[in-house]
């Protein structure tokens, strides 16, 4: 495998999409040099077409079963949870070390098929069946499946259990956002804001000299924004979008707050500083927070269209 071909993947994890773009120019521009497997793994990597990467996956797992987690992963890209449940039928991870490696993510992604489905008992199954003895792992995705099917008592239980014992890539302020937007999303606002409230606390227990002042105030305007304290978030997230003017999220959270405070040309014009910011690799997500802003303005039949478009990448 040309290491070029390798070179993409490895400079969007690190949110160096510009460089990966012009990796991935300069293999277009020497397609004749590779074999079919190399033309598809450009196609996998590269082309920044959900359909057209899903493709590339099914084709390629079709000699290397352990892509069928990359198909999973492509098939809820492209929008086709189905698809990405029927190559988890599949994958089988006592087939190699490789394929035992990656079985987190490809349950993860047919969890994640499920919940899109609504199919939360099926997800709920799905997660008992996988995690086996360890009842810690996808502890996550239980949360969320238990919320969704109304089993509250149970949810709330994990919750505390997964808070008093900390995984490593876990903290209080993901459990808490996660749960509580879980929460609203299905009908119990009262519970969310009590998690979020509980957020703002642990956020407001951090020692100042050891906190990242960037993330901290991040996470902190995010969940003024959940909370509806849009003026208190306002000034956290005009200062953020000053710093950081190519941050597409910092951005578009400015433009959904100046919209929640009735500012309608300060959002707009947020929404039109996010037209050009269509970098590559990043799959819509200017388009999505435009979307958001117009909904936050009351512009449902312009939030749809932006979000059906912002889908599409």
């Amino acid at each position: 495998m040309n290491p070029l071909l390798l070179t993409p993947p490895i400079l969007w994890n690190l949110d160096r999409y510009s460089e990966a773009d012009s990796v991935c120019q300069i293999v277009e521009g020497r397609s004749d040099e590779f074999n079919r497997e190399e033309r598809l793994w450009w196609q996998l990597e590269c082309s920044q077409h959900p359909a057209r990467e899903l493709d590339a996956a099914k084709q390629l797992a079709e000699s290397a079963p352990n892509l069928l987690q990359r198909v999973a992963m492509h098939a809820l890209g492209a929008n086709q949870p189905l698809e990405a449940i029927e190559a988890c039928s599949g994958y089988d991870p006592t087939v190699s070390r490789m394929m035992a490696e990656w079985a987190g993510s490809a349950w993860s992604n047919c969890m994640a098929a499920f919940h899109i489905l609504g199919d939360y008992e099926g997800e709920l199954e799905f997660i008992v069946e996988k995690r086996g003895e360890d009842v810690e792992r996808f502890s996550r995705q239980e949360t969320r499946a238990l919320i969704a099917l109304g089993r509250l008592d149970e949810a709330e239980e994990l919750i505390e259990r997964r808070l008093s014992n900390l995984g490593p890539n876990d903290s209080p302020i993901s459990i808490l956002n996660r749960a509580a937007q879980e929460y609203d999303a299905h009908m119990n606002p009262d519970v969310a804001k009590e998690l979020w409230e509980r957020a703002l606390q642990w956020l407001s227990s951090l020692p100042q000299e050891t906190a990242d002042p960037v993330a901290y105030r991040r996470n902190k305007a995010g969940i003024l924004l959940f909370l509806g304290r849009n003026e208190q978030a306002l000034d956290l997230l005009e200062a953020l979008a000053s710093e950081n003017p190519d941050v597409i999220a910092d951005q578009g959270r400015l433009g959904v707050a100046r919209a929640a405070l009735g500012n309608r040309i300060g959002a707009e014009e947020i929404s039109q500083v996010l037209v050009p910011m269509d970098q590559p690799f990043r799959r819509g997500a200017n388009i999505a927070w435009r979307s958001f802003i117009a909904a936050r303005l009351g512009d449902l039949d312009e939030a749809v269209r932006l979000l059906d478009q912002a889908i599409a990448e």
